[in-house]
């Protein structure tokens, strides 16, 4: 913003430590777009903005992991400003669909828009697509705003070869491999996609799905939509089974507008999450850094 001080002090506020599980009174500095400093601060930058949380708390902003900004029917911008609202500062999108419609042309729109957009929008894509853009030498230009390949199985691939050749070509470039390995996905085929690379998936709707998974090293995304509504399966019980749920994250996958504008977005994956028997701190802990961890690398 114009004339907005180049570092912000947070005074009195109850910060939301997700690496730790606590919550802890402290000062945050901001300098810039980074937060320099959380504890005590002594020497106060000069041009200093001073905010009084006045004991509120201070969390960091949710992840959506997964999402079709397609699906709201709105453009990334004009989704943002929804979102961000709520709580999400970042979400992983992936546009398959308008890819499917308008190809690369498509892609590339909606990276543009996401670009002016209110929260971090990074992206996935198919295969496909990102062959046309190394193609056309114009991966390059977009590599800070792709993340990965989208919705990868062995079976959308016309052959086990180009499934693995998929793959390698990812890892070549860095990108996540970002799975779609749907109900009564077989085991054999689960090792198969975790030995070439596959670390996250969107599509378990059963808790025992989930655990397959994650025993492969997977991250786990939660679904709670529109469409597919699977957290409550997931997540009722799952402190039994798992000590540390910081591997499961939770992504909307398709998410209609109306449903943003009556529930929430992230935020009400989150409420769904506590009241399943999920420490509040925990659940902040894996729509935040649980994700992170994988997308660290793409911040800038």
């Amino acid at each position: 913003m114009a004339g907005q001080s180049s570092h912000i002090l947070i005074r009195n506020a109850r910060v939301v430590d997700v690496f730790r599980g606590e919550v802890i009174e402290a000062e945050v500095l901001i300098s810039g777009d980074k937060i320099a400093r959380v504890g005590q601060v002594e020497e106060l930058p000069e041009d200093m903005q001073v905010i009084d949380a006045s004991g509120k708390y201070l969390a960091p902003g949710f992840i959506d992991s997964h999402v079709h900004i397609e699906s709201s029917m709105m453009t990334p911008l004009t989704l943002s400003h929804e979102i961000i609202k709520r709580g999400t500062t970042t979400i992983v999108a992936d546009p398959h669909e308008i890819a499917m419609v308008l190809g690369v042309k498509g892609l590339t729109y909606m990276i543009e828009e996401a670009r002016q957009a209110r929260v971090r929008i990074f992206f996935t894509v198919p295969d496909w697509i990102l062959t046309q853009l190394l193609e056309k030498g114009q991966f390059e230009g977009y590599k800070g705003d792709i993340i990965g390949l989208g919705e990868v199985s062995p079976y959308f691939f016309s052959s086990d070869q180009d499934f693995i050749e998929a793959c390698q070509r990812a890892k070549k470039l860095n990108l996540n491999i970002e799975g779609h390995l749907g109900p009564n996905f077989k085991e054999r085929r689960l090792d198969q996609a975790a030995y070439f690379g596959v670390s996250s998936c969107h599509e378990s709707i059963t808790q025992e799905e989930a655990l397959q998974k994650l025993s492969r090293g997977m991250t786990v995304i939660v679904r709670e939509g529109s469409a597919a509504k699977n957290l409550v399966e997931i997540l009722g019980g799952i402190k039994e089974k798992v000590k540390d749920t910081r591997k499961f994250v939770l992504g909307t996958d398709d998410l209609e507008v109306m449903d943003i504008f009556h529930r929430g977005e992230i935020d009400h994956c989150l409420r769904l999450a506590v009241d399943a028997g999920i420490h509040p701190l925990e659940g902040n802990c894996s729509i935040s850094c649980g994700r992170n961890r994988q997308l660290r690398k793409n911040f800038k």
